[in-house]
């Protein structure tokens, strides 16, 4: 075969090999902004969990530097939870996309909600962390007041609303609250003859303390959940 008919017969198959290659790529790229937008619209209802637990998880690592490590593990969480099941097929979002697009969400969510909450951090004593929990539940209107701070008998909080009561142990922890807080303000629920016993954190809750929460219908709360306090006990949308 003449030369130039195998060159010209080459060059057609490498312009088809190219011109499929750039509409696969057309293709994927198509699929991928429209997974982008579906996984984006999906992670938009949790940015204020997300967002506690970007709190919650990131630590001080010292010489102005954070510590990530168990955000990160968090997300992935999240990401293998809530949007993997949500893609069918090929998975083309990267894990560092999907962390881009929860970041910026979560900015969003706390530029909508700036100046609903104040930044809860080491120099905040126990009296003034249990002052601020108790003027937010005074905002969702519960009738809110701080118990003595010795003899309190495991409560910090006594709160009422629509004639329920609600006890409540505050904890303003840089770390995961334990078993000993839960253990507490149930035997506080007892003491008060309340309807409901909380523990309200600026932290997280240890695997044995969420467990034992569960099994003594304890509510365990960050402390931007007393918004949604009133929903989670049932109480009326307005206020009284």
């Amino acid at each position: 075969m003449d030369i130039i008919v195998i060159l010209i017969i080459l060059g057609f198959f490498i312009g088809l090999v190219i011109k499929i290659s750039d509409y696969i790529k057309d293709g994927n790229a198509k699929v991928k902004l429209e997974q982008m937008e579906k996984l984006r619209n999906a992670i938009r209802p949790h940015a204020g969990e997300l967002s506690r637990k970007k709190t919650q998880l990131t630590r001080s690592a010292g010489y102005g530097l954070e510590d990530s490590t168990s955000w990160i593990k968090e997300q992935e969480r999240f990401v293998n939870l809530i949007l993997l099941p949500l893609v069918y097929g090929r998975f083309l979002v990267t894990f560092h996309e999907l962390s881009a697009i929860i970041e910026i969400e979560i900015d969003l969510y706390r530029e909508q909600h700036a100046g609903q909450f104040e930044v809860v951090d080491e120099s905040w004593d126990g009296v003034r962390y249990e002052t601020y929990c108790a003027e937010l539940l005074r905002q969702q209107g519960f009738s809110a007041h701080l118990t003595k701070m010795s003899g309190d008998q495991g409560a910090d909080i006594v709160a009422k609303i629509e004639g329920i009561t609600i006890v409540i142990q505050c904890k303003r922890y840089g770390k995961p609250v334990g078993n000993n807080a839960v253990q507490e303000v149930a035997a506080a629920k007892a003491h008060y003859g309340a309807n409901y016993a909380s523990v309200i954190a600026s932290s997280s809750f240890t695997p044995s303390a969420i467990e034992l929460a569960a099994s003594n219908n304890v509510i365990l709360l960050h402390h931007e959940q007393i918004l949604d306090l009133r929903s989670i006990i049932g109480t009326s949308s307005h206020f009284a």
